[in-house]
């Protein structure tokens, strides 16, 4: 029963260091869309600015030589569906900007209150402490839940998850299960290689980035080159588009594509 304590225990600290280190990542993360969140969209917005420009090309040349005459409803239309997904990940590049810049600082106090309250809920409710968690659905969600607070250090969405979470083991009225010597002696080298990959890899590895300020001016600097570069090329295929069309249509590009997409209008 001691080595099974004592494996208990080791394997706890593993599961609140491999959190801690997602959560580090998580911030990590944040900050570099922080940093650099506006010139990668710029530099997004470029690339997606010219993808489209190079379909409408490609269209209105195929058009052109059946001996067609292009329709600015349909030319429209087409650049919807190829650029589909690529407007998806637009707008969803634009929320992640907006939600990392919008995050708020917390103070030292209220951050070990987070820390504390944690490890708590981590021994109550972690599936991988408590089997219990992934039987019952209501036990799933809540520590969910639980993830997204403690990485977004919202103390009071972790004490109201505390709450939850003891009204509803209460109402079960059993105890929390616990491993057999066997499986923490299986379990521990699987959460370690996990804790060895989070550390090796991004977004934990941006912390060697952004504490840098040479490499983050580097950074910076390259994603500024991208912009330039993409908009030599735009004007490139402006050149082309207005060649090709010339007597035809008309275009008005915007990157407003969510409301009222691009304007063609005949000359």
């Amino acid at each position: 029963m001691e080595q099974l304590g004592e494996l208990r225990q080791h394997y706890e600290k593993l599961l609140l260091r491999r959190d801690r280190l997602r959560k580090e990542a998580f911030h990590w993360e944040q900050s570099f869309i922080r940093e650099f969140g506006e010139l990668a969209l710029q530099v997004f917005e470029m690339q997606l600015m010219c993808i489209r420009k190079k379909k409408a090309i490609a269209y209105c040349q195929t058009v052109k030589n059946r001996g067609g005459v292009v329709d600015g409803a349909q030319l429209q239309q087409y650049l919807e569906e190829e650029t589909k997904e690529l407007k998806a990940q637009h707008l969803q590049l634009i929320q992640v900007t907006q939600m990392a810049n919008s995050g708020q600082a917390i103070g030292i106090l209220e951050e070990r209150e987070i820390k504390s309250l944690y490890r708590e809920l981590v021994k109550l409710l972690h599936p991988d402490m408590n089997p219990l968690t992934e039987q019952y659905e209501e036990l799933s969600n809540l520590w969910t839940e639980i993830v997204k607070a403690y990485r977004c250090n919202d103390l009071n969405a972790l004490e109201e998850c505390k709450d939850l979470a003891i009204a509803f083991l209460g109402s079960l009225g059993v105890e929390v299960g616990e491993y057999t010597l066997e499986e923490l002696e299986e379990k521990i080298p699987l959460i370690e290689e996990e804790i060895e990959r989070i550390r090796t890899t991004e977004p934990y590895l941006y912390s060697q980035l952004l504490l840098n300020s040479k490499l983050v001016e580097e950074r910076k600097e390259e994603y500024r080159k991208q912009i330039d570069s993409y908009k030599t090329y735009e004007k490139q295929l402006d050149e082309v588009l207005n060649n090709l069309m010339v007597g035809e249509l008309s275009f008005v590009w915007t990157m407003n594509w969510e409301e009222n997409g691009d304007e063609f209008e005949e000359e």
